[in-house]
């Protein structure tokens, strides 16, 4: 939940058995960077144990990190709600949820145990001072898990081996590309799982609210060319005796249409321009305010209820170009100049 883009891939084994490391993982991760497309990785450890405080204990997953290249693949930093980030000059300090802060009894500063098993089967124990408590819209994520230094955990778990890289891409659409490439380098020892097999409900909801905005698209701009044909249409009927009176001086019926065609451009050109703007500056705001959803989200799938929109400029270009195709539609009611009869016309 805390990917900075929806590009990443996490390599991992099956489970979180210490006998399941990744395989020559320092030079996996060197290979990693190297690819075409991978903006940047880190490695983890990532281990089962108990957190137990004078109050309380809970089970769950702890993830031994790397704070400044994590910062490069998540934004975990940013759900802190108390306290700070983990400092790699420091030792034996530990990110927990507000959640399990609350189950465990624990504030700021204050110190904990927590047992894992290390290599040899032996149950370790080590005592972590809460430095941070974050708190995100997937409650189940929160539950699960807790962060401690990459260093701290070897340390307890005595092993010098990495369960999971997480890498992520410079660009969306390369996901694919970079997974195949990582399952080549990565060999058949490893796992290699997109974010959206990681989180198929966010998968399937990013595809279901890309399919319902292509089809307000098509619905916009189906809208907009009717619109303007019926616009067109009022027009030939009004300008009937002008249409008559031009071509009695001696303009051609083709001459006639391309003026209106012209207009219908121009109105297709004003219309397109102006609503651009206005829609940069609509969501300009929403990126700011955000958009409400709704608990529903957040309480099933886990996300944030309040939404940030943002503008993809390289799709302004083609629903202007779209536009502007579709006023060919205004054809239809223009091409009544070539019936008309100029004495006709007239009399009207």
């Amino acid at each position: 939940m805390f990917y900075s883009n929806i590009s990443n891939i996490s390599l991992y084994p099956n489970n979180k058995e210490l006998s399941l490391f990744i395989p020559d993982a320092e030079q996996l991760s060197k290979k990693i960077n190297t690819l075409n497309g991978v903006q940047s990785s880190t490695e983890r450890i990532v281990v089962s144990g108990l957190a137990a405080s004078t109050d309380n204990s809970v089970a769950i997953d702890i993830k031994g990190i790397k704070p400044e290249k994590e910062k490069a693949v998540t934004t975990l930093e940013k759900f802190i709600v108390e306290g700070t980030y983990l400092d790699s000059s420091k030792h034996h300090q530990v990110l927990i949820s507000k959640r399990n802060a609350e189950k465990l009894a624990l504030k700021l500063n204050q110190k904990f145990v927590i047992t894992v098993k290390d290599t040899s089967g032996e149950f370790s124990s080590d005592m972590f001072r809460v430095v941070g408590i974050f708190k995100t819209a997937n409650s189940s994520f929160d539950e699960a898990i807790m962060f401690v230094l990459y260093d701290d955990l070897q340390k307890l778990t005595k092993t010098n081996n990495v369960f999971e890289i997480a890498v992520t891409a410079n660009n969306e659409n390369n996901s694919p590309e970079i997974k195949k490439l990582l399952e080549i380098t990565a060999g058949n020892d490893v796992e290699v799982n997109s974010w959206k097999e990681l989180l198929p409900e966010i998968a399937a909801l990013s595809k279901f609210i890309k399919m319902i905005s292509s089809i307000l698209t098509i619905i916009v701009l189906l809208g907009l060319s009717f619109g303007l044909m019926n616009s067109m249409n009022m027009i030939i009927q009004e300008r009937t005796k002008e249409i008559g009176m031009l071509q009695a001086i001696g303009q051609s019926k083709f001459h006639v249409f391309l003026t209106m065609l012209k207009e219908a451009i121009l109105m297709t050109f004003i219309g397109s321009v102006g609503g651009i703007i206005i829609g940069i500056i609509l969501v300009s705001i929403a990126a700011k305010t955000g958009i409400n959803l709704g608990e529903g989200l957040q309480s099933t799938i886990g996300i944030n209820a309040v939404i940030y929109p943002k503008i993809i400029w390289e799709n302004l270009p083609i629903m202007f170009i779209g536009s502007l195709i579709l006023t060919l539609i205004a054809i239809i009611p223009i091409s009544k100049v070539f019936r008309l009869k100029m004495f006709e016309a007239l009399k009207d």
